[in-house]
């Protein structure tokens, strides 16, 4: 019975060993071979203005932890409504067809859901469009040929991403489905995360670069994050934190002593005091930090405690190396998300 159980366990090891390879068989048959990123692309205004009445952004997105993935066009007028800007599907669609009645001189109306209002208007000799809700926001002739436009460059974008997600091989652009011309682009990537005890260090590519602003490069976020608490603590802090992890982890594997202890000028960057000491004993660098740390949405009063076995170097340092290769492989691929910039 022993023999015929150890057969069964071995086999079941065997068929998980082909599952895991086939699903990283698929990953590489991805055009994007990535688990979880967000890429959001503002449709460029045609009279280049860096915050037009109404703007057009595109998403797409595939999520790990929803295990989602799709596109969206998001349409947005800070002027209609600044508390909730966004616009809803069906104000989308009725901010379309106002913009094609007024280019050929038809009349529109069209209340969506008892809230806005949506109408072709006559000043002057010009058709117009004007949207009322809290706020009333008029476009003028040349405003609405631009916003025409920037929503027909929003839904060939859309049509192409929704390609990008499930080709195994780039698509040829044609009219209806291309990349965008973009003023703004935000790129948001989890690349994994390392578990400790406690502790969980997690490392994400992102992006924000708009036209107006200087060139950026893609970085790397590294963030630290309570096993049990979504918050995440982020930025250089962070970085020097887990640099002394590594040193203490390199301490344990050659059987030698280290305890570091930040110093007074960088105990409060808006963050806390940290400890990292290498336990021989357990193998394991363990991190104390307190007995205050505030940081982005993390606010204890009492000491954290956590820390990282000696087994997990490797992965630490993985995660930093895929890290930087998920980052250079946006930067050669921008040309699939967005035209300018």
């Amino acid at each position: 019975m022993r023999r015929i159980s150890c057969m069964k366990t071995t086999a079941t090891l065997f068929l998980f060993s082909l599952l895991l390879a086939a699903a990283a068989r698929a990953a590489e048959d991805r055009l994007i071979p990535f688990d979880d990123f967000l890429i959001q692309v503002a449709v460029k205004d045609p009279a280049k203005r860096e915050r037009p009445k109404v703007e057009v952004t595109v998403r797409v997105e595939r999520n790990a932890f929803e295990r989602i993935s799709g596109t969206a066009i998001e349409v947005t007028c800070p002027e209609l409504e600044p508390r909730s800007p966004r616009l809803g599907p069906d104000d989308v669609a009725a901010l379309m067809a106002a913009c094609a009645a007024a280019m050929s001189g038809q009349e529109y109306r069209q209340e969506v859901r008892q809230k806005t209002v949506y109408e072709v208007v006559t000043v002057g000799e010009g058709k117009c469009v004007r949207m009322r809700r809290d706020k009333e926001v008029l476009l003028g002739p040349q405003e609405v040929a631009w916003l025409k436009e920037m929503l027909a460059q929003a839904v060939a974008a859309e049509a192409w991403y929704k390609m990008l997600l499930t080709a195994q091989t780039l698509p040829v652009k044609t009219r209806a489905a291309h990349p965008p011309q973009a003023s703004y682009h935000y790129l948001r990537s989890k690349v994994g995360e390392v578990r400790g005890k406690g502790l969980v260090l997690v490392n994400v590519v992102i992006r924000e670069h708009s036209e107006f602003d200087h060139q950026q490069e893609y970085g790397v976020s590294i963030g630290l994050h309570l096993d049990d608490h979504i918050s995440t603590a982020r930025g250089p802090w962070v970085q020097r934190l887990m640099g002394q992890v590594e040193l203490a982890l390199e301490a344990v594997g050659k059987q030698q002593a280290f305890a570091y202890e930040s110093p007074p000028e960088r105990a409060f960057e808006g963050t806390g005091k940290f400890t990292v000491t290498a336990n021989l004993a357990t193998q394991q660098a363990e991190v104390g930090i307190g007995p205050k740390l505030s940081m982005d949405l993390w606010e204890f009063s009492g000491p954290v405690q956590g820390s990282f076995g000696v087994a997990q170097l490797a992965a630490i340092r993985e995660l930093a190396a895929r890290a930087e290769a998920q980052a250079k492989w946006f930067t050669e691929h921008e040309a699939w998300f967005f035209e300018g910039l």
